[in-house]
């Protein structure tokens, strides 16, 4: 990747800011499961094995990453039916989650003449260890107990600053551990006959603890996430769906976010005895979301105000053709889509 001014028509390539980098990845992994049902007792057990080889080349920064790592990934899962309305499950996981390719990459983006972001080729997987307990009623309303612990933590952006020209590196960095407890409720709700709705709230409490060389970061946060989907039938062919998030202020990483909120709305009809509809959707209807946070962490002392454009309105035709009786296609899992994810919308080269 290169980045320079362009000079008598031509880009010049500014050393400084341009990279070349190679990465290869190889994963092997081998799998065991094993089911069985004793009464009303369910249990799935299962074991991954993975042995990743992964090297990196920047050849503008000379710099090389060569890495061999091997894990075993336990997982279980016990599911009492205690009767046609009760159901109970524990849960434990151990997992792993590899940066995005881009993450990995070094080259940097200038955002502007103090900020800049750039991959970091030395991060590593974050693992984690998760137990989960549940009951379910009713098939529909699910109440669960959770906790986890997360080790070699990336997954927020970190940033490293040069104190004497005050630009900073947005980045990624194995911070440390984070332990995370919660509860979380979910249910569907028949109000009358035209009015349904679905609520979900999530209340948890996390403690960041860093590891010595990134600070003496040691601090717990509470997190209370609320969401709801209101569905509304105006009439045998109007119908209108209202929906709306919530999150109270809480710490990330070494951020501190405030709230974060918005509401959506859609309206539409079904027209042509039912072949066709026209909707408008208008998503953040307020225009209020928006991630507003402040760091204030060893040397470094600023605040973000990050205000993407939420606030869209589209409006959608539909006709279906043809017998519509017909199944739709099976989806069909190609057995790469991790690696898909981790590709997102840059990666590496």
């Amino acid at each position: 990747m290169t980045f320079g001014p362009e000079v008598n028509g031509e880009y010049v390539p500014n050393p400084d800011l341009s990279n070349h980098f190679f990465y290869t990845e190889n994963i092997n992994a081998a799998y065991i499961n094993y089911q069985n049902k004793f009464d009303k007792i369910y249990l799935t057990m299962g074991l991954r094995g993975e042995q990743t080889s992964a090297n990196g080349n920047s050849v503008t920064m000379d710099a090389q990453i060569n890495r061999d790592y091997f894990g075993l990934f336990p997982q279980a899962m016990l599911v009492y039916k205690k009767n046609s309305k009760n159901e109970f499950s524990l849960s434990y996981n151990r997992g792993i989650t590899r940066p995005a390719y881009e993450e990995i990459n070094p080259f940097l983006y200038y955002v502007d003449p103090y900020d800049f972001r750039a991959g970091n080729p030395n991060l590593k997987p974050e693992y984690s260890n998760s137990i989960e307990l549940s009951h379910t009623y009713n098939k529909t309303i699910i109440t669960s107990l959770y906790t986890s612990i997360i080790s070699d933590a990336y997954e927020f952006r970190f940033y490293n600053q040069n104190d004497s020209t005050k630009v900073s590196v947005n980045t990624q960095t194995n911070l440390g551990k984070v332990y995370n407890y919660g509860i979380k409720f979910s249910a569907p709700v028949v109000i009358n006959s035209w009015w349904s709705a679905y609520y979900r709230i999530d209340v948890s409490y996390q403690r960041y603890v860093a590891y010595p060389q990134n600070g003496n970061l040691n601090k717990g946060t509470q997190d209370i996430i609320f969401n709801s989907i209101q569905n509304f039938k105006i009439s045998e062919t109007v119908s209108a769906v209202l929906s709306g998030e919530y999150e109270s202020p809480t710490f990330y990483g070494i951020t501190q976010n405030k709230a974060r909120y918005f509401i959506n709305a859609s309206i539409g009809t079904k027209l042509f005895n039912k072949q066709g509809s026209l909707r408008l959707n208008v998503n953040d209807i307020f225009n209020t979301l928006q991630d507003r946070t402040n760091i204030n962490y060893q040397n470094l002392n600023f605040r973000v105000t990050d205000k993407r454009e939420s606030q869209v309105a589209r409006l959608t035709f539909t006709y279906h053709f043809g017998n519509a009786s017909v199944k739709a296609a099976a989806a069909h899992r190609t057995g790469n889509e991790e690696e898909q994810k981790r590709i997102g919308l840059g990666g590496g080269n």
